[in-house]
């Protein structure tokens, strides 16, 4: 009897949970997130992934992830950027 508990607790761990139908994502999140980095390219990229990590913050899953430069990446000092970047995605309630 533990044997099966114990398969079955490591099996609920393994098996990925199926993904929400596209019905339940209905919850429009954003999030405005600035990043710096040696490069624009850098810096741009980082400012995406902290407003998308921003959003995923609260536990959800998004889908339609849109993003947009609102400050465009400037020279800081030598060797350093920075940005800033709004992104928009539906989620799952």
């Amino acid at each position: 009897m533990m044997k099966s508990l114990i398969v079955a607790a490591l099996l609920a761990t393994l098996v990925p949970a199926p993904p929400a139908s596209a019905a339940a994502y209905t919850v429009p999140r954003s999030a405005t997130a600035s990043g710096r980095g040696t490069s624009e390219a850098n810096a741009e990229a980082r400012a995406r992934y902290n407003a998308r990590v921003a959003v995923l913050a609260v536990g959800v899953d998004c889908v339609d992830w849109t993003s947009q430069l609102v400050v465009p990446t400037e020279r800081t000092r030598q060797n350093e950027w920075t940005a800033l970047v709004a992104v928009d995605a539906l989620c799952v309630a």
